[in-house]
């Protein structure tokens, strides 16, 4: 039910005629005061329960920018800004500390905390330059840091990770025209769990190919240092196995067509600093006379058509005898 608004009482006079001038200027029938009426340099003082001339709680209506001072705020919905306060939920929490919560209560050293019970994320969109920064001033040796953490159970109740869990995943996709289609990720996983002080790892990095699914594992880095690449650990093309025995330790353990394992140079040479000790047979490769390379002292090959050669003497081919040759830096010499 409306009341009748009383007559204005007169704009002039002593202070008590100026203040029930300026409130009744000010207050409106449905309870709301128009605070972008108060002129410049003025204020008003609202105490206790604002009401309407019903008694119900009414309204403060802000068409500017206000400041608020001694205000205690609850159970009300800042929907404008998006954010939202409830009996059942907090959307945002800052404590007197300064420590952030989005969806639960800051925690102490954790400068903003994102939770929700069945989603939990932060996104970074932009339709132009989008850079996700991390950056560290002091005066020491620590850098800016991005922590993986896993964890089973609950929030509320943790409990250990198990072997072959997942620690911590990042992605690398690309939009194929209909949605996004992963390209490559890094994974760090539970290599296998003993206790807490026991708890060994492995990291992975997996491509995608040509007209394939999805990214496949081509680089793994054991929990005891061996590294394999070119495709999953259990078949790699390349694998370094830092045995005590055999520091240093390169296998090669893709095939050929034939079956036999094979470490290529392309082009160049392969220098060896080192003594090599070869336990299996050493094949070299073959040639005619005609098309042996120029050659560098030392290097070795064999021909397939030498003609009456003799050992030490410079090879002529036009033959059928295959021998071995040593090049010793003038020529190609039987040997």
């Amino acid at each position: 039910m409306s009341q009748v608004p009383l007559a204005p009482p007169p704009p002039t006079g002593g202070p008590l005629d100026g203040w029930l001038y300026l409130l009744w200027k000010r207050v409106t029938a449905a309870g709301q005061i128009l605070w972008s009426s108060i002129l410049p340099g003025t204020s008003a003082d609202v105490a206790a329960v604002v009401t309407d001339e019903t008694g119900s709680p009414g309204s403060l209506v802000f068409s500017g920018n206000p400041t608020l001072t001694g205000c205690t705020v609850s159970g009300a919905a800042f929907t404008s800004r998006g954010i939202a306060d409830n009996a059942t939920a907090t959307a945002l929490t800052i404590d007197a500390d300064k420590w952030i919560g989005i969806g639960a209560t800051p925690i102490a050293n954790v400068p903003v905390l994102i939770y929700h019970a069945t989603t939990s994320g932060l996104t970074v969109q932009g339709d132009s330059s989008t850079v996700l920064q991390f950056q560290r001033f002091s005066t020491d040796a620590t850098p800016a840091t991005i922590n993986f953490k896993k964890a089973r159970g609950t929030t509320a109740s943790q409990s250990a990770v198990a072997s072959g869990d997942g620690l911590g995943t990042i992605n690398f996709s690309g939009w194929g025209g209909s949605n996004l289609a992963q390209g490559v990720y890094i994974r760090a996983f539970v290599d296998t769990y003993v206790s807490t002080s026991d708890v060994s790892t492995y990291l992975t990095l997996s491509t995608r190919a040509a007209a394939t699914g999805g990214p496949v594992e081509n680089v793994r880095v054991a929990a005891n240092g061996t590294v394999t690449l070119g495709g999953l650990s259990t078949a790699p093309s390349l694998k370094v196995t830092p045995v005590a025995s055999q520091a240093r330790w390169i296998e090669v353990t893709g095939a050929t067509s034939s079956g036999n394992p094979t470490l290529g140079v392309s082009g160049g040479i392969l220098a060896i600093s080192a003594s090599v000790a070869i336990t299996g047979v050493v094949s070299t490769s073959g040639y005619t006379v005609a098309t042996l390379p120029a050659g560098t002292v030392g290097q070795r090959a064999y021909v397939t058509d030498a003609l009456a050669p003799a050992y030490g003497v410079a090879v002529a081919g036009g033959g059928a005898v295959t021998i071995p040759v040593f090049y010793n830096g003038a020529a190609w010499i039987c040997a």
